[in-house]
């Protein structure tokens, strides 16, 4: 979620009361990640054997998980650009 409320929603809220949806966008002050403008911050990651893709909406969801990733040690994760086309098999 990227609303500061009180009190805060729940996933439950968010998603199956969808008490999000009458937001069509997040003031600044009420913001968790300043990148994004839209009420649910989202990060999609695809992975094939060693390809991988991530598509998203705020960038800071990125960075914190790419930290992750980093302080795990096991993966080393390499952004090579923007993901034009995926091909599903």
């Amino acid at each position: 979620m990227n609303i500061k409320i009180h009190p805060q929603l729940t996933n439950e809220d968010a998603l199956i009361n969808g008490k999000f949806l009458n937001m069509k966008f997040v003031p600044d002050k009420m913001q968790v990640y300043k990148s994004c403008s839209d009420p649910v911050d989202a990060m999609m990651l695809v992975m094939y054997v060693d390809n991988n893709g991530i598509r998203r909406n705020c960038e800071e969801l990125v960075q914190e998980f790419k930290n992750f990733v980093k302080m795990d040690g096991r993966i080393n994760l390499q952004r090579e650009g923007e993901l034009d086309w995926l091909l599903s098999i």
